[in-house]
Order: structure tokens, then C-alpha cells, then sequence
């Protein structure tokens, strides 16, 4: 007769095991998701700042020439993107 062994095979991992590395996965994307998104915010504000400085000078530039600030409303512009 033959004897089954019925002892559990030790390959692969458990279920705990997996689900702990996947909370941890979790975390860690968590913390990279909020870092990227402080720093987009940051870049947005630079640029915001970046454009209201070059408007300004473009003002005084006018302001320089003569131009009044009502001409640079009036006037059309490019279109922003």
C-alpha cells in the first residue's frame, strides 16, 4: 500500500504575507501620490507668478511708450494655452 504524505507544502508564500507587502505597496504609492502633488501645486505657482511678472513689465514697457493701460485691454491678444 501506498502512504500519502500528507504534510503541507512549505513553497510560495501565505496570505498574510501577501496582504502585509501589499499594505506596504499601498503606503509607499500613498506617500508618492502626495509628495508629486505638493510639488504640482509648487510648479503651478511658480508659473502663475512667472506670467504676472512678464505682464507687468509689458505694461511698464507700454507705459514707457506712451501707451495707455486702457490700450492694453482693448487691444486683442493671442490666445493663451
Amino acid at each position: 500500500m501506498k502512504m500519502r504524505n500528507n504534510s503541507v507544502s512549505t513553497k510560495g508564500f501565505t496570505l498574510v504575507e501577501l496582504i502585509v507587502v501589499i499594505v506596504i505597496l499601498a503606503i509607499l504609492a500613498t506617500i508618492a501620490f502626495l509628495s508629486f502633488s505638493s510639488q504640482s501645486a509648487s510648479a503651478r505657482d511658480s508659473k502663475r507668478k512667472t506670467d504676472l511678472s512678464n505682464i507687468a513689465s509689458k505694461i511698464n514697457i507700454g507705459a514707457a511708450n506712451g501707451s495707455s493701460l486702457t490700450s492694453f485691454v482693448t487691444t486683442p491678444s493671442k490666445k493663451l494655452t
